[in-house]
Parts: C-alpha cells; structure tokens; sequence
C-alpha cells in the first residue's frame, strides 16, 4: 500500500486504522482506483474483491448504503479516469443486498457489468449471469479451455 501497488479491500485504510492500529498512506477512493489501473496494467489479470458495500448492507442502514455507494462510485472513476482504453473490465458482485437494506441477501439480480475492451474483444455488454464469468475472463485471455458444463 505505501508503494502505490496495492488497494485495500475496502479502497480506503479506516477499518484498518480502527481496528488494527494500521498507520499506512491516507488513500482517497479516487486514488485507490487509478493504483488498481495502474497494477492492472502490470498484468493480464487483475482480480480485485470489495466488501464495504456487503457489510453496509448488512448493517449500515441507509446512510452507511449511501457512503458505500459513493466510495464506489469515486473509486471506479479514478479507476475508468487512468484504466488503459483497450483493457477489459469485468465488475460483478456475487449478491444483492444494498439496494435494499432491510432485507440481508436479497434475491435481486446481481452486478454484473462488462465495459471498455471486454465489449471490443467479445462483442457483448453484458453476460447472462454471474455462471459466465469464468468463460468470458477465458475468453478475453484467449484460452482454448472449453467453458464448464
């Protein structure tokens, strides 16, 4: 993280600050995000997970949905803002739950987004589901792997 070639699970050290006494570089989400392009383009595949939208839905009511959403949503513009064009980027989410606080897990279709050179090298906007993720990531590293069955 000091080094600018990593990003927190959360984009942003607070938790860590909180609860692990962690003293690292104050990291905006902007800036958490063009670190992730900038490793990304070190590599044919960068996977990157982020829980604070799962745990704000679980138990940060409206206002904590609302703060986690815009962390996001800062960190995927610092992201897109320094993100090479021709790189493809794959967003999912393996659940729903903060579209709707009060519920847990909801039943809601999960994210599932495809953008930038994933729509030039395969054609498509989106997959059917969060099943055609590991055949489209094959794809878009142009393996000859069959897809599951």
């Amino acid at each position: 993280l000091r080094a600018g070639r990593a990003v927190a699970s959360e984009i942003v050290v607070d938790g860590w600050r909180r609860h692990l006494g962690y003293d690292g570089p104050d990291v905006s989400p902007a800036e958490a995000g063009a670190a992730l392009a900038r490793i990304s383009a070190e590599h044919d595949l960068t996977f990157y997970a982020h829980y604070h939208t799962d745990t704000a839905g679980h138990r940060g009511g409206m206002s904590g949905a609302v703060e986690a959403l815009e962390r996001v949503d800062a960190f995927l513009g610092g992201l897109l803002d320094h993100l090479d064009p021709a790189a493809a980027l794959v967003l999912a989410s393996d659940h729903g739950n903060i579209e709707d606080v009060r519920a847990g897990h909801t039943t809601h279709p999960a994210l599932l987004l495809v953008a930038r050179g994933a729509v030039r090298a395969t054609g498509r906007t989106t997959p059917g589901d969060l099943t055609d993720v590991k055949p489209l990531l094959l794809e878009l590293l142009g393996s000859d792997d069959p897809p599951p069955h």
